[in-house]
């Protein structure tokens, strides 16, 4: 019986689980989004949330526990110096689910779980060569 159990394990094990939303966890702050099934990511963003508010605090703990859960030292400082500076005036909601239809295959429902804010990337000065060649 599933009586007071509160979360859904996708049919996966604890530790099969928990790979899962590492892995895409780290797609999530390496490129912005991932698309995926919608239950997967139903499951991914209270994950992913979490993970940010930690890194919006940037004391040795959290970069520590960060650290452990995300196992990748270039993602984690990814998450600390850009995607968490990002959502500091925002105290939740980091990410959105977008619906994609469904998978042609296997009739799954699809899913786009991406940031809210799009990280600001450093415009490039254009060169006067540039606007002669034009």
């Amino acid at each position: 019986m599933r009586h007071r159990v509160a979360s859904k394990r996708l049919k996966r094990t604890g530790g099969e689980l928990k790979l899962l939303l590492r892995n895409m966890a780290k797609q999530l702050f390496e490129r912005g989004f991932v698309k995926t099934t919608l239950p997967k990511a139903k499951i991914l963003r209270p994950f992913a949330e979490k993970l940010i508010t930690q890194a919006k605090k940037k004391d040795f703990n959290q970069i520590k526990r960060v650290g452990a859960v995300l196992n990748s030292e270039s993602v984690s400082r990814t998450l600390f110096d850009k995607i968490a500076p990002q959502f500091a005036k925002r105290s939740g909601g980091y990410t959105r689910i977008l619906k994609l239809g469904t998978r042609s295959g296997d009739a799954a429902a699809l899913a786009r779980i991406e940031f809210v804010e799009k990280p600001e990337e450093p415009k490039k000065k254009a060169s006067k060569n540039a606007k002669n060649q034009v």
